[in-house]
């Protein structure tokens, strides 16, 4: 009798473990071991699947009709990994939610309907290096968000709402590589908003309607290799703001405002196009090729091979170098006729 017993509970026990790794209904499931990667990608799926298999270790649920899930709908997913749910129509997330999922290191949120996500969301996520959130509609971010995320390398809220990101919201990232905020309205940044990423290495403020940057906005970031900044509305650019980036390998300055840039303004930047055959895009501005810009003609001369789209970069001014690329005009070096041209036209 005691051996039937034991029979029958061994049984059990098994046949718990095949149901608990039954792939659910409009999913399909790949294995290998005992891991599970799951994949539901239909437009049916209205609720978060409750019966994901327990050994998961990546889970995809994407272009769903989902737009709640409750507090507790992973807390048997203790071995989670990836979780990518892009694409749905979420429009909260639970407190809780991923507080039972301590070996997660790769969430992706992305072109959901969020517009704000509960301060503790991330308290237990430790383990976090990747975190994507672009394509929602958050018009601020809170700092408390990042708070326990000292392991993140990379945070996308790229096409967001965002009017203004404070500065201290990213404070609690030491571990940061890269970080996208493109594609929101910006228009200013935060003197200290870079001071808690050391190790950036990427940043990304393409179209985020820039007017202006601050000398010292960069002095934090020495690490930093790519900085994207185009389409935006910059007219000037402070005089030393690229000199704390000494390893700085691609800039994008394409599809602003400017005439000109200040004497010496990539003299730090040595390592320009290092790692791809260019470096530089001084394209769609409305350079004003007079003697102000003599530093930048010299600069194209002596770089050219790592200048991204010479076509495209065009004097603006004055009217008989209208059209003619930069690379190819004669501009004058004499400073002083140009500061006397200057001050004789009066304020």
């Amino acid at each position: 009798m005691e051996l039937w017993r034991s029979a029958l509970v061994t049984i059990g026990f098994l046949l718990a473990l095949c149901f608990a790794d039954q792939c659910p209904n409009l999913c399909s499931c790949s294995k290998e071991a005992i891991n599970i990667s799951v994949v539901c990608t239909s437009e049916n799926i209205t609720n978060f699947p409750s019966n994901l298999p327990h050994h998961s270790i990546a889970v995809t649920l994407t272009f769903t009709s989902v737009a709640t899930i409750k507090p507790n709908a992973m807390a048997h997913l203790l071995g989670l990994e990836e979780l990518y749910m892009s694409d749905n129509k979420l429009t909260s997330l639970p407190s809780g939610l991923f507080k039972d999922l301590p070996q997660l290191h790769t969430l992706d949120l992305s072109n959901n309907l969020l517009e704000d996500l509960p301060a503790g969301l991330f308290d237990f996520s430790v383990a976090l290096k990747s975190l994507v959130l672009s394509g929602n509609r958050f018009t601020t971010l809170n700092p408390a968000l990042f708070q326990q995320l000292q392991k993140l390398e990379w945070l996308d809220v790229s096409s967001n709402r965002l009017q203004r990101v404070s500065a201290d919201c990213f404070k609690s990232l030491p571990s940061l590589k890269i970080l996208d905020l493109s594609h929101n309205d910006l228009q200013l940044l935060a003197d200290k908003l870079l001071s808690g990423v050391p190790n950036l290495e990427r940043l990304n403020l393409q179209d985020t309607n820039l007017s202006s940057i601050s000398e010292d906005v960069f002095v934090q970031t020495p690490s930093l290799a790519y900085l994207f900044l185009q389409n935006n509305s910059l007219e000037n650019l402070p005089a030393t703001v690229f000199y704390s980036l000494p390893f700085l390998d691609t800039l994008d300055l394409s599809y602003n405002k400017l005439s000109s840039v200040p004497p010496e303004a990539f003299s730090q930047n040595v390592k320009m196009g290092g790692n791809h055959e260019q470096g530089l895009d001084l394209s769609w501005n409305p350079w004003h090729c007079d003697c102000r810009l003599a530093y930048l003609r010299q600069w194209v001369a002596d770089h050219s091979r790592i200048l991204y789209s010479t076509n495209d970069t065009i004097c603006a001014g004055p009217k008989e170098l209208e059209g003619q690329r930069l690379i190819e005009v004669k501009i004058p070096t004499d400073h002083k006729s140009c500061n006397d041209n200057s001050s004789s036209k009066g304020p």
